[in-house]
């Protein structure tokens, strides 16, 4: 069985030990203190926080809040997350009658034979539907000690009254005495906008913890210890040749050697050709996605994005970039990049910007685009 795990929640042998941070998190949770935790995609947000709250005496709430555009979507995935928590008869007949004026509509999950919420969508909810529901959810918690974690929280700013939803969550959740509120964020200046600008509602209103990469030396003692569980072998430097392309973004390292350990038998050993055969595997299987993303770009954006390969780490209004762009102004590559961000294709760091998906960059480069 490939012991390399991605895309989903790690736990337990699979998780790589961040002890210093799961303690932490512990003492302010235990401290009923609220936590923002930053940290860019696929770096183990999710599953360092799932190994910090999934103790026997915590119970807990996980809210995915990605690509929410109404109240609707905000209200319904906190209610299923309740749902999901509480399955004790009696439950969902109380939230419905909490919540009657919401025209809340329960239904059975076809591939998991749970219940599921729904709220009428011909009747669009205001934002202060908000509070009812965070009202719903401190009765159902009360006396019980309960975390309650909001992904992608950042994500909420990209709704019309956004400003308005966030004032009235912030006046609920500041009175639930017995709720540990966990909220996550993989756009940093996003998240920034919400917790460090003095004209938010949640201005200081949690405790901020950035998660980094694991250093490359703790992180490959980890790698090659599941190497070894099919007695494989991988040398250090090729380990941090992976690492480097990966940025040292764990769920990407733990792709790329998948991909190894798919295509290497007992008793291997990794070299440099079977790093490149990996990749072309990883080319393979995700091909198809990689061309629909050059889909929805122009030909111009296109541009910008193979000279972002090309170059790496440059600022995209410097005199190279645009020298690659062809000719054109710094105003029109700023507005191709921002698009390029704004879906997700790309990111920025301390002013430069990275491909959210290395393999794609990667594959763009094969291709000699």
């Amino acid at each position: 069985m490939n012991p390399f795990k991605y895309g989903a929640v790690v736990e337990g042998k699979n998780f790589c030990h961040r002890t210093a941070l799961v303690r932490q998190i512990r003492e302010h949770i235990a401290d009923k203190q609220n936590i923002l935790i930053q940290g860019e995609r696929r770096i183990g947000k999710t599953s360092l926080i799932i190994e910090s709250i999934n103790t026997k005496n915590c119970r807990h709430i996980f809210v995915d809040l990605m690509s929410v555009k109404t109240v609707d979507d905000i209200c319904k995935r906190l209610l299923q997350g309740l749902v999901e928590l509480e399955k004790r008869s009696g439950f969902l007949e109380k939230i419905i009658q909490n919540l009657k004026h919401l025209r809340p509509v329960v239904s059975i999950d076809p591939i998991t034979g749970g219940p599921t919420l729904e709220l009428d969508i011909s009747t669009p909810q205001k934002p202060d539907s908000i509070l009812e529901t965070f009202s719903v959810i401190e009765s159902v918690c009360h006396g019980k000690k309960t975390v309650i974690v909001l992904d992608e929280f950042q994500d909420i700013l990209d709704l019309e009254c956004n400003n308005e939803v966030l004032a009235l969550m912030r006046s609920k959740i500041q009175r639930q005495k017995n709720i540990s509120y966990v909220f996550c964020g993989s756009i940093r200046k996003k998240i920034d906008s919400i917790f460090s600008d003095i004209s938010s509602p949640f201005f200081k209103s949690a405790i901020p913890m950035t998660i980094d990469s694991i250093p490359v030396d703790d992180y490959f003692h980890f790698i090659e210890q599941k190497f070894q569980i099919g007695k494989r072998t991988i040398d250090k430097s090729l380990f941090e040749k992976i690492y480097q392309l990966c940025d040292g973004i764990t769920g990407d390292i733990q792709q790329f050697c998948e991909a190894i350990w798919s295509i290497t038998s007992y008793k291997d050993q990794v070299r440099d050709k079977t790093y490149n055969e990996a990749l072309l595997l990883m080319f393979s299987r995700e091909q198809k996605t990689y061309e629909l993303v050059i889909g929805q770009i122009t030909a111009f954006q296109m541009r910008c994005l193979v000279a972002l390969a090309k170059l790496g780490n440059v600022g995209v209004t410097s005199t190279a970039f645009i020298s690659k762009v062809g000719q054109t102004t710094p105003s029109s590559v700023k507005k191709a990049i921002q698009r390029l961000a704004d879906i997700r294709i790309i990111f920025e760091v301390s002013k430069r910007y990275r491909f959210s998906n290395p393999f794609f960059k990667m594959w763009l480069l094969h291709k000699r685009y």
